[in-house]
């Protein structure tokens, strides 16, 4: 299940150090919640800058996108890249 996306990166480099700006600003709760034009909620994760690392997916309800960052949180502590 797709739990967060960002940008495309040129190198297996740039996508072990977008890893870890994931894995460290998650763990660090750099999240903030917004809502979309339906009404959805939708988080943020940014870096030490403000700036946006990665959006996840539109929740319904405050609550389901509010558990959705607790399993980012969870997950990013173990994430790994394949390499093909």
């Amino acid at each position: 299940q797709l739990m967060l996306a960002t940008e495309q990166v040129a190198n297996i480099k740039n996508a072990r150090n977008g890893i870890e700006a994931v894995k460290k600003n998650a763990e660090q709760a750099n999240f903030i919640i917004d809502q979309d034009k339906s009404g959805r909620y939708y988080y943020k994760l940014r870096n030490w800058q403000k700036s946006v690392i990665c959006i996840g997916e539109a929740y319904d309800s405050l609550d389901s996108c509010l558990k959705a960052i607790e399993s980012v949180r969870r997950f990013a502590l173990t994430a790994i890249v394949a390499e093909e």
